[in-house]
């Protein structure tokens, strides 16, 4: 994270700080000038972006911890099981496996 001079907040990395930046410098020139009562209610909405974007990085680096460890390791683990049993009953690259180079009649070898 990044400290942002504007928001004066630690913000994540993929933060727009430039676009942010830009916008906040329109809305100065449009309602600084005048004085609008406005700018009090603008600035103070304005300022929750950020807050509401580092939020919204924090709950998403949570959720992905939390699939990984709940459903995509189960799933992985799962499957190296699976892949692991096969392996034990049909033999794994490298071992020997006879073949049957006769015909099988009446369930035995000839």
């Amino acid at each position: 994270m990044a400290f942002n001079d504007l928001l004066k907040l630690d913000l994540p990395d993929d933060f727009p700080a430039h676009n942010y930046s830009e916008f906040m410098a329109a809305a100065r020139a449009v309602l600084l000038p005048n004085k609008v009562e406005a700018w009090k209610e603008f600035a103070g909405a304005s300022n929750l972006i950020g807050w509401r974007f580092r939020a919204s990085s924090e709950d998403m680096k949570t959720y992905i911890a939390s699939w990984q460890q709940y459903v995509l390791t189960p799933v992985l683990t799962a499957k190296l099981a699976a892949a692991h049993h096969e392996d034990s009953i049909v033999g794994s690259p490298g071992s020997f496996i006879p073949s049957i180079s006769k015909p099988i009649t009446g369930g035995k070898h000839e």
